[in-house]
């Protein structure tokens, strides 16, 4: 395997090294001699391979993962109108961005949505399988030999290797166009309408203001810059330039509007190499028991009483017998099939993962607005921010509660229900400050955020959430520096440009410890660093940065060096570096290992043995159960995963290293 990732890596260099025709940004003059529109081309063509392995080792971890062909093309056209009327002129520009990810055809084995095994699940495991095309995999729920395989679905599991190929994902639905927009100016006047990137705040990959576009974090996590991640979209954009107004030296006023349908974050899928792991436990674990509860449905519908599937979940309630002695439910089939066959238990059962509720349409109900108001004061930069929209990032929404008045019709659960993801509307209120501060030649960056009642996920809730307020803060330091005992060891000759950030989360009215409750903790803190300098006249730039979660005990690490063989044509190799220690408590679950049926097994914990259990309805007869049912293992895996923060179980074993060669014009 590691043969063939360096051939593989070798072919990419070589085709990027060969001779081409010198180009330069191109600017031509429309309209006849004299004529005053123009229209400039520019873009950059670049491939950036990875390289992956489990803390840098070379043994069989060592693999390609990613070979990302990037051709960006820019076109503006300006002066599309001039001086008519109150307008002064009209531009237009626009994106093109034809991504090719060339791994899913080098490493059909490995990637794409006929991957084999990837990792195994907190409760089955993946197999590689005759299936038909758009399903990310085939699942086996809880391991057990006599359960069928059914494949994966819901959740944005359905692409194909060819929509992947060529990035054609949720994210970017008029692939190629990744901008497409109109300037006009108009006095003190500015509007641009159309597809754009909209960025607030003053914070370094913290989304604190910048939450108007949402982020891809399936093409790369955030390790990419962040212009090249976010997801563009159709907004109107205005802004007023009031100039002086009392004692502020200026002020501005920013309007926006959504024109386009909602789009939540992108977080990749089975089979994507950066899939994260809401994807993986997401896709997979909350199908699983869809698949296996429809399952039994299905064979109940078809056989009869004459079903023959087990019911895995009676040996939970057949513990609390009835009053003759009888078992409540069947151990085979749908717990009572007279309901089981009706319409509204059509989707399964316990835990199940109906769909994620995304509201597409596009209306004034589903509209996102806001407004940025800027004002300058004695050289402090001041920006009042407001938005409302809805959350990019989904949570769990249990739209049909299980309870012991009305049990799951299919397992006979009094716990669970079926869950929904949604995406509910929230406020955002927000102040950013930067300050140049002379005398030390330090730039001072503060950024803020207060989000009032917050849906969060909550597993002390039989709904899985609840609505806190949130309130988070970022305070950074930028300098550049000359001299001192370790940055002229750095680079004697020339600056050295630090910058550091300490990040802080609050939520109010947090509830839940460990184990239970909101997964992220009531306070949570990262601290950021980073340094970069230049040598040989700017044309050898190195760079490092560091990211530390006391909360998480995540530790994220990278750096590269980028060559520039001339104006256009350049090369950087760098690598990034995640470590993390895995939560004692989830070890065995956000680590996506099942061990054997031993004494702290997953297997063991669901189906008898542990003591412990967390929601308030999980008795029956005003008896409590002698062990955890499977909605324990679920919130462990989301609460686990949660307290991982970057250093999840995933990230840990993605250290790599990448070279880029490009070209610019």
């Amino acid at each position: 395997m590691r043969e063939r990732a360096i051939i593989g890596l070798l072919a990419v260099i070589f085709s990027l090294t060969g001779p081409a025709s010198a180009l330069a940004r191109m600017e031509f003059s429309l309209g006849g001699e004299g004529g005053r529109m123009r229209l400039l081309v520019e873009g950059t063509i670049y491939n950036q391979s990875l390289l992956r392995s489990d803390d840098f080792r070379f043994d069989e971890s060592l693999s390609l993962v990613s070979s990302r062909f990037v051709p960006q093309f820019e076109l503006t056209l300006e002066n599309l109108l001039t001086d008519l009327g109150p307008i002064d002129k009209l531009d237009f520009h626009t994106m093109i961005r034809p991504v090719y990810e060339g791994i899913y055809d080098m490493r059909r084995d490995r990637w794409g949505e006929e991957a084999p095994a990837l990792i195994d699940s907190p409760v089955g495991h993946w197999e590689n399988r005759a299936r038909p095309p758009r399903n990310a995999g085939n699942f086996r729920l809880l391991d057990l030999p006599f359960l069928p395989f059914d494949r994966l679905h819901g959740y944005k599991q359905n692409l194909t290797r060819n929509q992947l190929r060529w990035e054609r994902t949720d994210a970017y639905r008029d692939w190629p166009f990744r901008e497409l927009y109109f300037d006009l100016t108009a006095g003190k006047h500015w509007l641009r309408l159309g597809k754009q990137q909209i960025v607030w705040g003053k914070a370094d990959n913290f989304r604190l203001q910048d939450i108007v576009n949402p982020v891809d974090f399936g093409i790369h996590s955030f390790l990419e810059p962040w212009v090249d991640i976010r997801m563009p979209q159709w907004y109107i954009n205005y802004q007023y330039q009031f100039g002086p107004r009392g004692p502020f030296e200026n002020v501005a006023l920013q309007l926006i509007g959504s024109l386009g349908q909602f789009q939540p974050i992108g977080i990749g899928q089975v089979g994507q190499p950066w899939a994260t792991v809401l994807s993986y436990e997401g896709g997979r674990t909350g199908t699983a028991v869809y698949n296996y509860t429809k399952a039994l449905r299905n064979d109940t519908l078809r056989n009869g009483a004459a079903a023959t599937m087990p019911n895995i979940f009676a040996g939970i309630v057949n513990a609390f017998r009835g009053a003759r002695g009888e078992p409540l439910i069947p151990a085979t089939g749908c717990a009572d099939p007279a309901r089981c066959a009706q319409r509204f238990s059509r989707l399964g059962g316990s835990q199940i993962l109906e769909r994620w509720h995304v509201p597409h349409s596009v209306s004034w109900h589903n509209m996102q607005y806001g407004a940025n108001l800027e004002f300058l004061l004695k050289g402090w930069r001041f920006a009042l921010t407001y938005f409302n929209g809805r959350q990019d990032i989904p949570v769990d929404h249990v739209i049909t509660p299980w309870s012991t008045a009305k049990p799951d019709p299919i397992t006979g659960l009094p716990f669970g229900g079926v869950i929904e993801l949604v995406n509910p509307r929230k406020s955002t209120f927000g102040l950013a400050v930067d300050y140049f501060e002379p005398y030390t030649s330090t730039v001072w960056r503060i950024e803020s955020s207060f989000t009032p009642n917050k849906l969060l996920e909550n597993w002390n809730h039989l709904d899985l959430n609840s609505e806190h307020n949130v309130f988070s803060w970022v305070i950074g330091i930028d300098r550049p520096t000359v001299g001192g005992p370790i940055f002229k060891w750095i680079n004697p000759t020339r600056q050295v440009f630090v910058s550091g950030q300490a990040f802080g989360q609050t939520i109010f009215n947090h509830e839940g410890g460990a184990r239970t409750g909101i997964p992220t903790d009531r306070n949570q803190f990262i601290f950021t660093f980073a340094l970069s300098t230049n040598y040989f006249h700017d044309r050898l730039n190195p760079s490092w940065f560091i990211a530390w979660s006391p909360n998480g005990r995540s530790l994220l690490s990278g750096g590269a060096i980028e060559y520039l063989f001339t104006d256009h044509w350049s090369a950087k190799v760098g690598f990034n570096s995640t470590g993390g220690h895995p939560k004692r408590h989830y070890e065995n679950l956000a680590s996506g290992y099942i061990p054997a049926l031993g004494r702290d097994s997953t297997l063991r914990r669901i189906l008898g043995g542990d003591n412990s259990t967390n929601l308030a309805d999980h008795n029956i007869g005003g008896e409590r159960p002698a062990f955890r049912p499977p909605v324990g293992d679920l919130q462990e895996i989301s609460i686990g995963v949660a307290k991982e923060l970057f250093g999840d179980y995933l990230s840990r074993h993605n250290d790599e290293i990448f070279l880029r060669f490009g070209y610019r014009f």
